[in-house]
């Protein structure tokens, strides 16, 4: 679904293009660490995170990425 989905994007003149997917423990350990301390971005307690189950994925900024998934990611099963 996924790659279909970047397909549909692409066609509709929109990349989507990843800036983060799949985090370990670790990794949400550091990144929830950061924003206790005011030092990172918004970032769920560790165990908590759809990112340790690999159930999510943040998208860059690009020029209408957001609008696009916003109307069209449903269609492929996303939120």
């Amino acid at each position: 679904n996924f790659d279909s989905m970047v397909a549909a994007a692409k066609k509709d003149g929109v990349s989507l293009q990843i800036s983060s997917g799949y985090r370990s423990r670790a990794e949400q350990e550091r990144l929830y660490a950061a924003y206790k301390n005011g030092t990172g971005n918004l970032a769920a307690k560790p165990g908590t995170s759809n990112h340790e189950k690999g159930q999510a994925i943040d998208f860059k900024n690009t020029s209408g990425a957001y609008d696009w998934l916003a109307k069209n990611a449903g269609r492929f099963g996303f939120k």
